[in-house]
């Protein structure tokens, strides 16, 4: 790959008057082909501990900034950056002030998350009650379990584990429908909900099927990620949520500090507005696949990682990257927002909260002491029924978030 070499004097930081931070289109798209750069940092590499809150446990080894650079510019003299977030690691991370933060479980990272956004906004009172369940909440929350404890109960580590016939019997049990007039009974809410649970998970069952099939035949180039992308969505979508996948998630370029950058999630979670302008919940990144390596293998080895290492070098920079060039278009405002990393059949939640300022400071071309957390979940597979059902919940509140945010406008 051609790469080119520039050399910026930003040895003083840019006057905080500044204009702000605008989106800007470039006539190269998102290629990195001519416009990649290497980059190179200077200063102390020692890094920041954060403190343990609740159950979140940050570790100073994944800490992406140094203290001691805190008033420096994001890019001192000389440095050199790559254009192209999906070409980013994590120490291309290290001017923006990230650190990563773990917390034991899905529905954690949620509420921590809508606390952070929700802070400053008009419906915050409102928001923040937002652990009370209706009684349709309730049984919306029954029937899922029902459907994924009964129906479709596959239970296993990776796609070759599961059989033809196993999929072929959930087919058969949604496309009669029997278990609906079973499971309901005379309750018209639960008739309404299973219905249309039923007919998402059909779709659903028909991608795994597709997946399994190009992983047993070895058909071509077998499994790639955008069929694992693609399964993810179709799983999320039982929960009334809305994606954008690629190839049609645009380009999002950023200026700071008079470098370009772009970046292009693997596929974004919006709620509708009256402009038509995306407002993005949540972005997702999809592990890229080493197609010289057996994928099953690589998916049964993550069963095996220890916690603290369950994602590279590239996944931490390329969705840290990926969160900063969509921040101005995020549902929440400058405050942050939701992402997921998704990894084979293995998905991690995550959320972006930024201290204030920190995006005036990301405009400017400098941090003042500001910066910003990624809190990621532990990793759940959707292919195991214990894993699936601890999603429920927290996949049913995002898509009541959503909701409340189309109707308060």
């Amino acid at each position: 790959m051609a790469s080119s070499k520039e050399n910026f004097d930003n040895s003083v930081c840019p006057d905080s008057s500044n204009q702000p931070m605008k989106r800007h289109c470039t006539e190269s798209g998102a290629s990195s082909d001519n416009n990649s750069e290497q980059v190179r940092y200077k200063g102390n590499k020692r890094k920041r501990n954060s403190e343990v809150e609740n159950n979140c446990v940050s570790h100073p080894e994944e800490s992406m900034h140094s203290e001691t650079d805190s008033e420096n510019p994001i890019f001192p003299s000389g440095s050199l950056i790559k254009k192209n977030i999906s070409d980013w690691t994590a120490m291309d991370l290290s001017p923006f002030r990230m650190n990563f933060e773990k917390c034991t479980n899905i529905e954690d990272v949620f509420f921590k998350g809508l606390s952070h956004f929700a802070m400053k906004k008009k419906w915050s009172p409102r928001i923040l009650k937002f652990g009370f369940r209706s009684a349709e909440d309730k049984v919306k929350y029954e029937c899922f379990q029902y459907a994924i404890d009964n129906i479709f109960n596959i239970d296993c580590n990776n796609i070759d584990e599961i059989e033809f016939g196993d999929l072929s019997k959930i087919q058969h049990i949604f496309e009669d429908a029997d278990w609906i007039a079973d499971y309901v009974e005379t309750s018209e809410v639960r008739d309404r909900i299973c219905r249309e649970l039923s007919s998402c998970l059909k779709n659903l069952i028909w991608q795994l099927s597709f997946t399994v099939g190009r992983q047993k035949n070895d058909i071509l180039e077998g499994v790639t990620e955008g069929m694992f992308q693609e399964l993810f969505v179709s799983f999320a979508r039982m929960f009334s949520l809305n994606f954008v996948s690629s190839p049609s998630v645009p380009n999002y370029p950023l200026t700071v500090c008079g470098r370009g950058l772009v970046a292009s999630p693997d596929a974004i979670l919006c709620h509708p507005t009256d402009t038509g302008l995306e407002k993005i919940c949540a972005i997702i990144t999809v592990n890229q696949c080493n197609q010289d390596v057996d994928l099953a293998r690589n998916l049964r080895d993550l069963q095996r990682t220890s916690y603290s290492q369950q994602f590279g070098s590239s996944l931490i920079g390329q969705h840290g990257g990926q969160f900063l060039c969509t921040l101005p278009f995020s549902t929440f405002g400058n405050d942050g927002m939701y992402g997921f990393i998704v990894q084979g059949t293995n998905v991690t939640m995550t959320s972006f909260k930024p201290e204030d300022g920190y995006y005036d400071n990301l405009c400017n071309g400098c941090f003042h002491n500001k910066v910003a957390t990624v809190t990621h979940s532990r990793t759940y597979n959707i292919l195991q029924k214990d894993d699936r059902k601890q999603l429920v919940q927290t996949f049913l509140d995002i898509g009541k978030l959503l909701k409340f945010i189309t109707d308060e406008g």
